[in-house]
């Protein structure tokens, strides 16, 4: 094996870009995205990346992070990718250990990583090294092009009957509270999301910044439930991604008081409905296993599934279980 490990420059984005479509063609994010989701993170959490570079190219990467959206100070979240052509050459276990390494350094409780579940070698590559299998997201399609919205009659009078008006995202520009209380619908929903850790929300800029000012932002494409008293009592929403004609959802989630009311089932008929009429062709959608509700109105609506993404942790590390009397 032949090359250098070296920490990522801003030169470094394209080439960091290559890799990922190597590995997932149909991937939704691209340069521009990843620029944006680094300039707004938070800068007070750790983060880095190093590349693998061979005769002047990078083929392979890392990112080591805490997590924003379950933080805790002593857990940590890494992204390792190799070009498939330089695969079997021990670059993978050379970045892994360098991982390792930095995480003793930083006395880390536990590490999370992610695959697919159709990704035979990298599974292999975890179990191996003792991660264990653990939240799984079901990553589902609906082909636009063949749904029929007059399928799902009277689901936005049934939310109206629930006391929710859905309105989109620009409609709701008269309010000035309007991102701040997305901020807190966020935390109060996001919450019950499934998930092995407390779920966390970014500081109201940086999500601000992060979500409604970024580059993947549909702004007609985001709906509201809005009730009585006009609070947000539950949203939809879908983004856009790389690939021609294809939007990808964000987030749906409704209010504990106002679940089991047609609200959700609502939005997503009138926010698939929507994107239907502006002539895209697809959506993407991604919700825990064990999300029953959610699973069962996408299943009506037509979507189906294709190859999951797996969280894989290591809890403790195993050489700070050692140095702390473990085994």
């Amino acid at each position: 094996m032949t090359g250098i490990r070296r920490p990522f420059t801003d030169e470094d984005y394209a080439a960091v870009i290559a890799v990922v479509h190597a590995i997932q063609p149909d991937t939704s994010t691209d340069e521009v995205e990843l620029r944006h989701r680094d300039a707004t993170r938070d800068p007070s959490l750790f983060f880095e990346r190093w590349v693998w570079e061979e005769a002047g190219e990078v083929v392979a990467y890392y990112t080591l992070t805490h997590m924003d959206w379950m933080f805790h100070p002593d857990r940590y979240y890494a992204s390792l990718m190799v070009r498939p052509d330089a695969r079997g050459r021990g670059i993978g276990t050379t970045l892994y250990e360098a991982v390792r390494e930095r995480l003793r350094e930083r006395n880390a409780l536990s590490l999370m990583m992610q695959t697919r579940d159709d990704w035979t070698e990298s599974l292999r590559f975890l179990e191996q090294r003792g991660h264990v299998p653990g939240n799984r997201e079901v990553i589902s399609t609906l082909d636009l092009t063949t749904f029929d919205p007059t399928r799902f009659p009277g689901t936005e009078e049934r939310a109206a009957e629930a006391g929710v008006k859905i309105l989109s995202y620009p409609e709701l520009e008269a309010d000035p509270d309007r991102d701040l209380k997305l901020w807190e619908f966020d935390k109060i929903v996001g919450a019950d999301m499934p998930m092995p850790g407390e779920y966390t929300v970014p500081p109201f800029e940086t999500y601000r910044e992060r979500y409604m000012r970024g580059p993947k932002f549909y702004p007609e494409g985001f709906l509201i439930a809005v009730d009585e008293d006009g609070g947000y009592a539950g949203i939809s929403l879908l983004h856009f991604g790389r690939i021609q004609g294809r939007l990808e959802t964000g987030f749906t989630g409704v209010r504990r008081e106002f679940r089991g009311k047609g609200v959700a089932t609502a939005l997503k008929v009138k926010v698939l409905s929507a994107a239907k009429a502006a002539n895209y062709n697809e959506v993407r959608t991604g919700n825990d296993s064990t999300n029953d509700a959610m699973l069962g109105i996408n299943r009506r609506l037509g979507f189906v599934p294709l190859p999951a993404w797996v969280d894989y942790a290591l809890e403790p590390l195993p050489a700070l279980a050692k140095r702390e009397g473990g085994v």
